[in-house]
């Protein structure tokens, strides 16, 4: 009862947070609302209800999709790059490799944009191992048990509220060698391509990550 009681307060707190957004978007009436995410969703969503198609798009689903912007876009990107930096000044050596693959690959005449990314590999592999090592999101997005589960002798009656723990994922002997010690190494292979390990998930476990980058990557919160 105490996880369900906390549950429903942490929605209404964030859904009050959500709302001060919608409204801000709405001030001046649906036909001048700003171009931002807000403003393309209620617009999409009144078309459908005006044509009577039948659709999903409504307010509630409306703060889910911008509490998944906030935390999958915001906090999580804002935290990457500060731990990422705190890594790079502890570790001269790893930065210098860092720049000189920037330097080789893009160059100081433009900004860097996703288009150089297969070849900005070693970043790419600090980056995860930041990710690992800093435990960007100790914690996975809530989830609800289906049924009865029995887990090392301790049973999870159906529709408990469960809580991955990523952290211990993240820093498993059994899987990471030598987890403590910063090593972007450990995503690379002999060629110097990057390994995707099954044990890194730095965000969640099987929450639509791919969702995220889209939305992300689609539109500007207001």
């Amino acid at each position: 009862m105490k996880s369900k009681t906390l549950n429903l307060c942490v929605q209404e707190m964030l859904g009050d947070f959500c709302d001060k957004f919608i409204k801000l978007a709405r001030k001046d009436g649906d036909q001048n609302m700003p171009n931002c995410f807000i403003a393309e969703y209620w617009r999409e969503m009144q078309e459908r209800k005006n044509g009577s198609k039948n659709t999903t798009l409504d307010e509630t689903n409306l703060r889910w999709v911008l509490l998944q912007l906030f935390f999958a876009g915001t906090d999580t990107t804002s935290s990457t790059i500060m731990w990422f930096m705190y890594y790079m000044l502890n570790h001269p050596d790893i930065q210098e490799k860092v720049y000189q693959e920037i330097l080789r690959e893009v160059g100081t005449g433009r900004t860097p944009g996703l288009q150089d990314k297969p070849q900005l590999r070693y970043t790419q592999a600090s980056i995860m191992e930041t990710q690992r090592l800093a435990s960007i999101v100790p914690s996975s997005v809530p989830h609800y048990c289906a049924a009865d589960v029995t887990l090392q002798g301790y049973t999870i009656p159906a529709g408990t509220t469960v809580l991955p723990n990523l952290d211990s994922v993240m820093m498993d002997e059994n899987t990471w060698e030598k987890p403590l010690q910063f090593s972007p190494d450990r995503f690379l292979d002999e060629k110097g391509n990057i390994i995707k390990h099954e044990a890194f998930m730095p965000f969640s476990v099987a929450f639509g990550r791919g969702v995220h980058v889209f939305l992300c990557g689609w539109v500007q919160l207001c």
